[in-house]
């Protein structure tokens, strides 16, 4: 158990300085397309090197494709919604921009009670409602030109967060 709980805060973490350096590297003129390739080289030799310390289990063509198949196909989309989150961290709050981007998780809570007989709680409702409200909330500000901009890239990363991380929780 404490290993998942360090697991996951060591995620939200890496999240975290990955948020600030999607932020951030326009700023200083770094192409974020060059960060995301580094990053996707970093995990993918991370991956290869669990895999051989593992053992790689023995199994068709088939299942191969449809054990990768799902994890390219996210791993474009996440290069999508990155590059959009990042273009918009350049013109509006970043702050705001990256609660929009994460409430793109409420998509596979939603797909769970759709088709995997999730049950909606009370609770569960209110949170979905809470997170709709806050998203509505953010829409509303002052709607300059600029604003517009951001807020169609942050809601365009938002769906792409959202339709990876669905994909991604299929069984």
């Amino acid at each position: 158990m404490w290993l998942g709980i360090g697991a996951m805060v060591l995620v939200g973490i890496s999240w975290t300085i990955f948020g600030f350096a999607m932020g951030k590297a326009p700023k200083q003129n770094i192409d974020v397309a060059i960060l995301l390739f580094l990053s996707t080289a970093l995990a993918f030799v991370v991956s290869l090197m669990l895999g051989i310390l593992q053992g790689f289990p023995e199994t068709s063509a088939f299942g191969l494709i449809i054990a990768f198949g799902p994890l390219v196909l996210c791993g474009a989309l996440n290069y999508f919604q990155l590059d959009l989150m990042s273009r918009a961290m350049q013109q509006g709050p970043n702050e705001i921009i990256w609660s929009i981007v994460q409430a793109g998780f409420i998509f596979p809570f939603f797909m769970g009670i759709l088709f995997f007989h999730v049950s909606l709680t009370g609770i569960r409702a209110a949170g979905f409602i809470f997170i709709l409200a806050s998203l509505g909330l953010f829409g509303i500000g002052r709607n300059n030109e600029a604003a517009v901009k951001w807020k169609l890239l942050a809601f365009a990363s938002f769906i792409t967060t959202g339709f990876s991380q669905s994909l991604s929780n299929l069984p």
